[in-house]
């Protein structure tokens, strides 16, 4: 899905509290450490159902 965004210019940030920054790192998106972020995004996608989201 990250592939697919990019090809298209976006840039996707990802968070996650079970994966560490590397490992999110490692999808290709940029890391948030948290989601109390002043970031303007067009879109959200939720791909995990982690009870926290």
């Amino acid at each position: 899905m990250v592939k697919e965004l990019n090809e298209f210019g976006v840039e996707a940030y990802g968070y996650d509290p079970l994966l560490s920054k590397e490992e999110i790192d490692g999808f290709g998106v940029t890391a948030l450490d948290n989601l109390d972020v002043k970031i303007k995004m067009d879109g959200v996608i939720v791909a995990v159902a982690h009870d926290e989201f």
